[in-house]
């Protein structure tokens, strides 16, 4: 019987691959072809696992012949939505040097192919089984946050500039146009035994990631959310997360491209909101602008604000879907309203001592506002009490800060997290009462973060390769 077992069990092994593995494989080398012919050697190689026959040789990489320069306003006026699928690149922007062979030219004709996703996999495994995290109990106040024993980790991700997080889903973007999703269900849980890797790994932009963001309009059914990114290189992509080419590799491999809006902006993306399909970017060349998210993916620019500000405009966020904020170098927070357009939208002048970086509004009160920049204060303001803050917070850096960094309500609210520039401190402060609640050393400093409205939800953040949960610790309230 053994014998016997035996000898069956080296039929099948020696029988060769199976027909949906062969149409596998078909599907890897097709995709191959067509990334090849469109300059991805990097994701080439992913799907051989080779290196190139230059690099086999020890040649160094051929470059390509300098370019006249452009006119921005021709170069402009060419700029398409492609929709569905990225082809190769128009003839005219293939180097002169590197001659396509006739697979590579017949392949480049053809759209990617993409399967179910790991991501796709991943939500319908969990999505019935989503628990709902514990009340707080009455009478309590945060004291602190402490760290979850396991965090989310992709070598690939160099520096994340960008969170988000839908139910189970949570994702990162930044250096080198890079982003990454996992699945947080352990970790939100308590039960996972080890740092967690992608459901995917992959680089979506040429330029560094501003902004990724899951849209809360357009999902589909029962599966992943569409993902919405902005990028340096001027451009706002939308991908359904649910189709993923094959590249040999459960983590790799490129979502689905449903549409990429380039006209939006002349100059880099630094900024990018959605709520209820509803789009605000801002952008180094001083403009911002709103678009809508259609039904099938596209962007629609409805309303371009070009001279909302003097200089880069360094973030945007709606409080509603008719109301955002905006700041940028010039010091100052414009609110919007977009039913609007001729009015003067308000501002607050000189909000900081210097450009204002980043803005969130408060969870559940449209009215509060907190902003940063690069002097060492976090501002919260009150639209019914300006132009002066109701608090001013400091102590989470010393001196000048050269470096973007993104404090957070935390608690539903009740508090503002924030790291601070070579500090590798967390600062918990108090929205009531202006007070710090608590600074503790956590041996970083975050550069990007995330926490949701609910008051038990986790501070996340992101540092080198590796992003980092944090669950608030509770006390009963003191009272005189």
């Amino acid at each position: 019987m053994c014998s016997s077992s035996s000898d069956d069990d080296s039929t099948e092994l020696n029988a060769g691959p199976n027909a949906y593995e062969q149409e596998r494989e078909e599907r890897i080398k097709r995709n191959m072809a067509v990334m090849a012919s469109m300059g991805l050697v990097h994701l080439g190689r992913g799907l051989s696992g080779q290196p190139s026959a230059q690099a086999q040789k020890g040649q160094p990489p051929r470059k390509r012949p300098k370019r006249a320069p452009v006119d921005p306003a021709s170069q402009l006026a060419g700029r398409t939505y492609a929709l569905r699928t990225r082809g190769a690149p128009p003839p005219a922007e293939q180097a002169a040097d590197v001659p396509m062979s006739e697979e590579q030219s017949e392949a480049a004709q053809q759209p990617l192919v993409y399967d179910d996703s790991s991501v796709l996999s991943y939500v319908c495994q969990v999505s019935a089984s989503s628990s709902k995290p514990a009340d707080v109990a009455d009478g309590t106040s945060i004291t602190c946050f402490a760290q979850l024993g396991t965090c989310l980790v992709d070598n690939s991700l160099a520096r994340a500039y960008s969170l988000d997080v839908q139910g189970d889903l949570l994702v990162a973007g930044g250096k080198d146009g890079r982003a990454a999703v996992w699945g947080i269900r352990g970790i939100q849980e308590g039960t996972a035994s080890e740092d967690v890797q992608p459901l995917l790994s992959t680089k979506l932009h040429k330029g560094w990631i501003s902004d990724v963001q899951f849209a809360t309009a357009g999902s589909r059914g029962g599966g992943p959310p569409l993902l919405l990114s902005a990028s340096n290189d001027g451009s706002l992509a939308v991908w359904d997360l649910s189709k993923c080419t094959q590249q040999g590799g459960q983590a790799g491999g490129l979502p689905q491209h449903m549409s990429e809006a380039t006209t939006l902006h002349s100059g880099g993306i630094f900024s990018m909101h959605e709520v209820n399909g509803r789009i605000v970017t801002t952008s180094k060349d001083a403009s911002v602008a709103v678009s809508q998210l259609g039904a099938a993916g596209e962007v629609k620019l409805l309303h371009a604000y070009p001279d909302q500000h003097q200089g880069v405009v360094k973030c945007a966020r709606w409080q509603s879907t008719h109301l955002f904020a905006s700041c940028g170098n010039d010091g100052c927070i414009r609110i919007v309203d977009v039913r609007q357009p001729d009015q003067q939208p308000a501002c607050i002048q000189d909000a900081h001592a210097g450009p204002v970086n980043y803005l969130r509004w408060h969870p559940t009160n449209g009215d509060v506002l907190l902003s940063a920049g690069t002097d060492p204060n976090i501002q919260l303001f009150d639209l019914r009490r300006l132009p002066s803050p109701v608090h001013t917070f400091s102590g989470h850096i010393n001196g000048k800060c050269s470096q973007i960094y993104q404090p957070v309500f935390v608690v539903g609210g009740d508090a503002i997290a924030s790291g601070g520039q070579r500090s590798h401190k967390l600062s918990i402060y108090s929205t009531t009462t202006g007070e710090t609640i608590s600074r503790g050393h956590i041996g970083f400093d975050p550069v990007a973060t995330h926490a949701a409205c609910a008051p038990q939800s986790p501070f996340i953040c992101a540092t080198t390769k590796a992003v980092y949960f944090y669950q608030p610790q509770w006390a009963l309230r003191h009272t005189d």
